[in-house]
């Protein structure tokens, strides 16, 4: 089996994250160089600069890759830490890197608040598989796409987005529509539903739960019931007959 591609232009060229490179489009961004935060499938990419450290979206087609660091001596991707890497702090506290510099690290916990914490204070990073379910019941896991409810914001109500942490139920959802944190944020994992998945909860669900609460029939119990009035009912016919009886005499 072969491949073919029929226009060329319908390829784009491809960038890990972490990767340093330079655009060379003639757009606003002509020139600067960065690392990639966030590379997405469709070719969209978010870049933090250089020079300035601020975040700018580009298309991969637009840029090169370099073999140069960056020039602050930041980096996003180093062999103890990576971008998105779900930390746990000295504190206890579970939060996600957004960002990674010589000697400190910026991160998001799960009420969105980024702040920068020393290296030192990074305790470990939690690994394995998790899981937790979306509105619908649908298993969510790292890398599936998402779409955010009205209960996360208004604003961002209908937004595709990629899991790439889940704890327990919360989980840490990335969308190019985002640019503050590399276009990270933490949102309840019920607010969100699977692309893709189950859209209605299953009718067995009100079954099950009525199946729950009638009430239960014990056989035994309704024939000792039934024997009870028929012998009552012969002891009211026999004090019956014998009032007849008094009578006829």
């Amino acid at each position: 089996r072969q491949m073919c591609i029929r226009d060329r232009h319908d390829l784009s060229r491809y960038f890990p994250d972490g990767s340093h490179i330079v655009v060379e489009s003639h757009g606003p961004h002509r020139g600067e160089s960065g690392t990639v935060a966030k590379s997405f499938p469709d070719g969209a990419m978010i870049i933090i600069s250089d020079v300035t450290t601020k975040q700018f979206s580009v298309r991969s087609n637009e840029c090169r890759l370099t073999q140069m660091v960056t020039a602050t001596g930041t980096t996003h991707r180093t062999e103890e830490w990576r971008l998105f890497d779900l930390v746990r702090l000295n504190d206890s506290s579970v939060c996600c890197i957004v960002g990674i510099h010589a000697d400190y690290v910026n991160v998001l916990n799960m009420s969105n608040d980024s702040q920068r914490i020393p290296k030192t204070q990074l305790r470990e990073k939690l690994q394995g598989k998790r899981a937790s379910f979306d509105k619908f019941q649908n298993p969510i896991s790292r890398n599936v796409e998402v779409q955010l409810t009205g209960n996360v914001s208004v604003a961002l109500s209908g937004t595709t987005a990629s899991v790439e942490q889940v704890f327990n139920d919360m989980i840490f959802v990335c969308s190019k529509r985002l640019s503050a944190n590399a276009g990270l944020i933490a949102v309840p994992s019920k607010s969100v539903s699977v692309l893709g998945m189950k859209t209605k909860l299953a009718p067995q669900t009100q079954l099950r739960h009525l199946r729950a609460i009638e009430p239960k029939v014990y056989p035994e119990i309704n024939r000792e019931a039934g024997a009870a009035l028929v012998r009552d009912d012969t002891q009211s016919w026999d004090s019956q007959a014998l009032v007849d009886q008094d009578l006829t005499f």
